[in-house]
């Protein structure tokens, strides 16, 4: 009978075979699937940090540009407030489009009876005069038309949707439907954006645009 003690058994050495697989490292074919694994993981991370940038990107630039939309569409409403309202030194008669007492209300800008829908026309450049300049800097500043910090600029387009009973033409006009578009370059370039601003037909790989409608109407209605 064997009486030796299981605990004081001495192991047995490991076989040389299994010895060699537990030193060796990893082969050339592991190391490259895991770099190959690795490079897969790092370009999906930095595609989707670049549409992430890109999509912020896009995002406050329509912000701007809705704000610039707007300010001019403000800049318009203020000009109607004047449209309508008697004016003394012409022995009270009533302000009509076209007057030189308006900025923007004037002809040709303000077309009636449009078949299609009218042109769209730059605002009349006004250097060095604060609230009556159609381009803007990255950051919504307005700026000379010339300047190189452009990076937006205004288009607008004003029709008489609505007259006095029995009337067609502007003086009779009661109401407009003012349309306001802001344009910027996709690429946000340097340099005047006056090459796409002009332009009926936008290109919508190159600009993005953005426009804001309204209706103003004649005082005193």
């Amino acid at each position: 009978m064997n009486t030796t003690n299981p605990s004081t058994r001495t192991p047995s050495p490991r076989s040389p075979r299994a010895s060699k697989r537990s030193r060796r490292g990893y082969t050339a074919v592991e190391v490259v699937i895991a770099m190959t694994l690795f490079a897969i993981g790092g370009a999906g991370i930095i595609a989707m940090e670049r549409a992430a940038v890109r999509g912020s990107q896009d995002a406050r630039a329509l912000d701007v540009a809705s704000g610039i939309g707007r300010e001019w569409l403000e800049r318009i409403r203020r000009d109607a407030l004047l449209w309508g309202v008697l004016d003394p030194s012409a022995a009270n008669a009533p302000i009509l489009i076209g007057s030189a007492k308006m900025t923007w209300l004037k002809a040709p800008e303000v077309v009636v009876g449009a078949v299609a829908p009218s042109p769209w026309r730059v605002p009349p450049a006004a250097p060095n005069t604060p609230g009556a300049r159609p381009t803007f800097d990255t950051l919504g500043r307005e700026v000379n038309v010339g300047s190189p910090d452009v990076k937006y600029c205004v288009q607008y387009r004003i029709e008489a949707v609505q007259f006095e009973p029995g009337g067609a033409t502007l003086a009779e006009a009661t109401t407009l439907r003012v349309d306001i578009r802001v344009l910027w370059s996709r690429g946000m370039q340097q340099g005047p954006v006056a090459t796409f601003c002009a332009d009926q037909i936008q290109d919508a790989q190159t600009v993005q645009s953005v426009v804001i409608s309204s209706v103003v109407r004649r005082n005193n209605q």
